[in-house]
C-alpha cells in the first residue's frame, strides 16, 4: 500500500514534522477508539540512597537545636592550601584557585564575619564536599561541619551538639575539632560514618481502641532516677509509659499510664499493681 502525499495548508504553520501530522491524523480518527494497553513487565523496585537519608536526617535534627544551614563555596583561598590540595587549571581568582580539603576554614569565615556584625551567637552547619588529591589521584568525601561561636563561647556549646547527634544516630562520632578566638569547629567524615549506623527500622504497630488509664503518684527519690524508673517498670507490663512531672526535695512526682491493647483496663485491673507501688511511696 502506496503512503498517501499530503500537503499542509499555509495557515497550519503549526505542523512542522512527521510527529505534527500523525497527531492530526489520531485527532481525525479519535484518541478514544484507540484501545488501551496496559504497560507490561514488573514495577521496578525503588532505589534507596542511604547517603541522602543521613544528610536529611542530620539536617532536620540540627535545624530543631537552633543550627542554621550555610552553603560556602568549595574554591577557598590560596592561604588555606595544603598539600593534599587540589589546584584549579583556569580559577575564577588568582587568589582562590584550590579546592577545599575541609569545611573548617569556609565555617570560621561565616562565624567572624557574622560576629563582626554584633551577631550575639552563631550556630550553623554544612553538609558538603571535600576534595583531597594524593600522588596522581583525586578524591572526594562528604563531610558534615558544625561552628559555634560568641564572645563567651564555650567548648560544650559545641560536644553537647555533638553528644546529641551521638544519640541520635546511635553510634560514638570521634569528631576533628579546631578552636580560633571565639570560635569553635567540629568535622565529621559522613562516608566514613555511613558503615557504622545501625539500621533502624519504622515499625508498625495498630492503634489501640481502648483508652489508657493514667494517674500520678509520688515515690521516694533516691538518688538514682533511672533505677526507680526501672523498678517501676519491672512490677508490671501494663505501665506503659513513666513521665516525671515533679521534683520537691526528696519526693518525685511520676505520671503512670496504664495500658492494655486487647481490653479496657478498670481499677480492679491495676489494683494489684497499685499495692506493689506502695512500697516506692
Amino acid at each position: 500500500m502506496a503512503l498517501p502525499k499530503v500537503t499542509v495548508p499555509s495557515f497550519r504553520t503549526d505542523i512542522e514534522q512527521s510527529a505534527d501530522l500523525v497527531e492530526e491524523v489520531l485527532r481525525l480518527h479519535g484518541y478514544d477508539r484507540i484501545p488501551s494497553t496496559p504497560l507490561s513487565g514488573a514495577i521496578p523496585a525503588p532505589q534507596t540512597y542511604p547517603s541522602y537519608s543521613i544528610q536529611e536526617k542530620l539536617r532536620r535534627h540540627l535545624i530543631s537545636l537552633g543550627l542554621n544551614e550555610v552553603i560556602t563555596l568549595p574554591i577557598i583561598s590560596n592561604r588555606f592550601a595544603t598539600p593534599a590540595s587540589a589546584r584549579l587549571v583556569n580559577p575564577p581568582d588568582p587568589d582562590a584557585a584550590v579546592l577545599r580539603t575541609s569545611l573548617m576554614p569556609g565555617l570560621s569565615q561565616y562565624a567572624t564575619r557574622w560576629l563582626n556584625f554584633n551577631q550575639p551567637r552563631v550556630a550553623i552547619f554544612e553538609i558538603g564536599k571535600v576534595f583531597c588529591k594524593s600522588k596522581s589521584k583525586f578524591s572526594e568525601s562528604l563531610m558534615l561541619g558544625i561552628g559555634v561561636a560568641s564572645l563567651k563561647v564555650r567548648l560544650q556549646d559545641l560536644t553537647g551538639v555533638i553528644q546529641k547527634l551521638a544519640a541520635l544516630l546511635g553510634t560514638a562520632l570521634k569528631p576533628q575539632i579546631t578552636a580560633q578566638k571565639n570560635i569553635f569547629c567540629a568535622e565529621i567524615n559522613v562516608d566514613q560514618l555511613l558503615p557504622q549506623l545501625p539500621r533502624f527500622t519504622n515499625p508498625y504497630s495498630i492503634i489501640s481502641q481502648f483508652p489508657p488509664i493514667i494517674e500520678d503518684i509520688n515515690v521516694a527519690y533516691t538518688g538514682n532516677y533511672a533505677a526507680i524508673v526501672a523498678r517501676i517498670k519491672k512490677i508490671s507490663s501494663l505501665i506503659n509509659q513513666i513521665e516525671l512531672i515533679d521534683k520537691f526535695e526528696n519526693k518525685l512526682t511520676l505520671r503512670l499510664t496504664y495500658h492494655d491493647p486487647k481490653k479496657q483496663l478498670s481499677s480492679t485491673d491495676i489494683a494489684p499493681i497499685r499495692q506493689k507501688l506502695e512500697s516506692l511511696i
